[in-house]
């Protein structure tokens, strides 16, 4: 009898050698969103792993090799993202009645925040927390109050990545459609929340922010996701291929 990760593979393996078929969806996530109707995932936007206890990523295009690993907002208090927003928000260039955020964030490099600030994630496992440190020019303390608690962070990524499948693949137009053809995988497992923090430390992982709101509807915040992405080729700071 097949254990869940036999399972899986078997059908994966099935649906390489279906070769090109029809994108079942439009945009970005098209790809994945086709897969998944291929294995016959219902969808849903739960926290949990997409099958049979294995998350489940797509990559089609080599220029774009970030995944998502997990979506979590700064826990760090109430109404952080309307409080980003007032304090480092600017104006979209497409639309001056809304404000966004979308911002990227490691341990290496500062970003540049208005007005004439500066992030960087620190790692302080002292208090159990990434901060997100913001300073001035000078590289003076402005702001430490942003933060993700260690809880939060290792009961979002154990429950979800415990296991993660990357499915590799092309795409073609044909006749005003999109294909996708499924070439290849790669199973993993998650080695532990301390290789994860490692990988934040050391600036593996990016953490982005894309948050916006309309200053013509009430000044209504829309949370798109604060996420911490990791580039395939990195994957095993975190992660231990098994097949």
């Amino acid at each position: 009898m097949m254990n869940n990760q036999e399972r899986v593979i078997d059908n994966v393996k099935n649906i390489i050698k279906l070769g090109w078929v029809e994108s079942k969806g439009n945009g970005y996530g098209a790809a994945g969103y086709t897969f998944e109707k291929l294995l016959k995932i219902p969808t849903n936007n739960f926290e949990i792993p997409d099958y049979c206890g294995i998350e489940i990523k797509t990559k089609i295009s080599k220029k774009f090799m970030n995944i998502s690993l997990i979506g979590a907002t700064p826990d760090s208090y109430l109404f952080v993202i309307k409080d980003i927003l007032g304090k480092y928000g600017y104006y979209s260039k497409k639309d001056n009645d809304t404000m966004v955020f979308y911002s990227s964030f490691t341990t290496l490099n500062r970003t540049f925040l208005k007005p004439n600030r500066y992030g960087q994630l620190y790692v302080d496992y002292l208090n159990k927390k990434v901060i997100l440190k913001v300073t001035n020019y000078y590289g003076k303390m402005v702001d430490d109050s942003i933060f993700w608690s260690f809880d939060l962070l290792k009961e979002k990524l154990c429950r979800k990545n415990s296991y993660l499948l990357i499915i590799y693949g092309d795409r073609k137009y044909y006749h005003s459609k999109v294909y996708f053809r499924y070439n290849s995988f790669d199973l993993f497992e998650l080695k532990g929340f301390n290789d994860f923090l490692i990988a934040i430390e050391i600036g593996k992982v990016i953490i982005n922010f894309n948050v916006l709101m309309y200053r013509n509807n009430n000044d209504k915040i829309y949370d798109h996701g604060t996420t911490f992405n990791l580039n395939c080729e990195d994957l095993t700071f975190v992660f231990k291929k098994i097949s």
